[in-house]
């Protein structure tokens, strides 16, 4: 039942990250590119009033290495805004394009580091004409 600003920030990152698997989604022209270094971009996606950036790291060979930005968390009710990143630790062909398949997802607390997902993509279909 949750819903306002703060959570509609959350789920345009989480989308935003998500376009990993998408690439040719960050081509829209939704999306602002801004150079941080040899290795990194600030990216913002804008959709309506709504806006979300991030920093995206790619490595030496360009593929995409970790997604980090600030992103509303919410702990039971209480949005607090945390550091939030999704680091990649391999990569797989996929229908023809060499895509993230395994990393996790990461909240930066005071607290320390929790890691609350790890996941493998073992498959992904574009475009499938089939009903929800």
């Amino acid at each position: 039942e949750a819903r306002g600003p703060k959570l509609d920030q959350g789920a345009l990152l989480r989308f935003f990250n998500e376009m990993m698997w998408f690439p040719t989604a960050f081509l829209s022209p939704c999306i602002e590119w801004e150079p941080v270094d040899a290795n990194s971009a600030k990216v913002t996606n804008r959709i309506g009033d709504l806006s979300a950036s991030a920093t995206l790291h790619f490595t030496e060979t360009g593929e995409f290495a970790n997604f980090v930005a600030e992103r509303y968390m919410d702990s039971g009710g209480a949005f607090s805004l945390e550091t939030w990143s999704t680091p990649i630790d391999d990569y797989a062909e996929m229908n023809g394009l060499r895509l993230p398949v395994s990393g996790e997802g990461v909240w930066h607390l005071s607290t320390g580091d929790f890691a609350y997902i790890r996941l493998r993509i073992t498959e992904l279909e574009y475009d499938k004409p089939l009903p929800y």
